[in-house]
């Protein structure tokens, strides 16, 4: 372990400091003592004796450094080892990647005393290493490194630690050599045999030898971490998504609903509902197929989050349903919005348009909003689906706001 090593090391050096003092004393027994020497040679000064207590003097003050900066660094990796497993936690379970980066950095910044820690992101597309950026920090320029250039790019291309001035050692080559090089060591960040990035870091302040099997730990640790941060991306993605059209689940439409009623009640805004649903969906699949209605689905999802707003909430509520939130939007203003969007479906060129009952594929649809139509959420949402029904029931492609009258009656009137 490197903790013991290094109190072994404090151990002998306290020794040899013990030694020198009793070196220090049995010479003055023996008559070296500056007062004796001075009365015995009738000399006031003897250079000899001077300069081999100004060489103690020297050592003394050497080991003292010495021992001062080993307690210094086991103090570190005795920090170190105590946090390392919340650390470790910490990172296994975080959702968000700026937060590894930083999390890494942090981990490298207390077990090795540098003045440069860089973490670089592999392209696979590219093949190019980015420097990420830290968590709430932002960087003022890209920066970046291909395969094999500078110390970054050659731990990449060769997927072992390198050190400065030990990069080009192994093919002979020192006219390649780059005296600028910022980094003193770098490691490669590896899952398996997955190549992830690569962390640099700078001069060390207080080298111990052991940077080395250090930087390998943390940049392994980083590998897991970066792996199992993609894996608990995917698994929410797919926990709180259809995995049809890529919208929102039912069941999570409704946990953020609650969220937006209750901050809708504290800030006294209203909240619209409108459910939709694709007319004549069961004629579309009997007469193109499963899989077309499945296309279609697919393509209208997309233009129905393409025309909603970036704070729209929008699900498949079920089949060719789908229901849409408008936080801090009128039941009249949704109203417009969603008639505009009616208008906008049947004019896609969505295949086989024109097999349609219609002639092209439209939508119906239902509004009803909170808290003006009821009190609750769920109440919204069947209320909502009733206004649908009923515009179903007045010939389809339109949208029917629950007592409000449509926006196109007002504009024929």
């Amino acid at each position: 372990m490197v903790i013991s090593q290094n109190i072994v090391a404090v151990l002998i050096i306290i020794a040899a400091v013990i030694v020198l003092f009793f070196v220090y004393y049995i010479g003055r027994l023996q008559g070296f003592s500056p007062k004796e020497n001075n009365q015995k040679t009738g000399n006031t000064h003897n250079p000899v004796f001077s300069r081999d207590v100004v060489y103690l003097e020297h050592e003394m003050s050497t080991l003292k450094t010495q021992i001062y900066n080993l307690n210094e660094l086991n103090t570190r990796y005795f920090n170190f080892s105590q946090n390392l497993t919340e650390v470790v936690k910490q990172l296994y379970s975080s959702l968000s990647f700026d937060e590894i980066i930083s999390t890494i950095t942090r981990l490298i910044n207390d077990i090795i005393n540098t003045d440069t820690i860089e973490i670089y992101i592999l392209d696979i597309q590219d093949n190019v290493l980015s420097k990420a950026e830290q968590f709430g920090k932002e960087i003022n320029e890209s920066v970046s490194y291909k395969m094999g250039e500078g110390l970054i790019g050659k731990t990449a291309q060769d997927e072992m630690i390198k050190v400065r001035g030990q990069m080009y050692s192994s093919f002979g080559d020192k006219n390649n050599k780059n005296e600028k090089e910022k980094f003193l060591m770098a490691a490669p960040i590896h899952f398996k045999d997955r190549l992830l990035g690569v962390i640099g870091i700078g001069n060390i302040k207080h080298p111990t030898g052991n940077e080395r099997t250090l930087l390998k730990m943390i940049s392994d640790i980083a590998g897991v971490a970066m792996v199992n941060q993609s894996h608990l991306k995917e698994w929410k993605s797919e926990a709180i998504t259809d995995p049809l059209t890529g919208l929102y689940n039912r069941r999570y439409f409704t946990y953020r609903a609650m969220i937006e009623v209750e901050k809708a009640i504290r800030e006294s805004t209203p909240i619209s509902i409108c459910m939709l649903d694709i007319d004549h969906f069961k004629h579309y699949n009997d007469t193109n197929g499963h899989q077309e209605g499945d296309r279609l689905l697919k393509i209208f999802s997309e233009q129905l989050t393409k025309l909603s707003r970036k704070t729209t909430i929008i699900a498949r509520y079920g089949g060719e349903e789908f229901i849409v939130l408008s936080p801090d939007i009128t039941k009249k203003d949704a109203l417009v919005y969603t008639e505009r969007l009616c208008e906008k479906i049947a004019n896609y060129p969505f295949f086989n348009r024109d097999k349609q009952p219609l002639g092209f594929v439209s939508v119906s649809g239902g509004i009803a909003s909170f808290p003006g139509d009821a009190t609750s959420i769920d109440k919204v949402i069947k209320i909502a689906d009733e206004a649908l029904y009923k515009a179903k029931e007045e010939g389809r492609n339109r949208i029917i706001a629950h007592n409000l009258p449509s926006t196109f009656d007002e504009d024929e009137s």
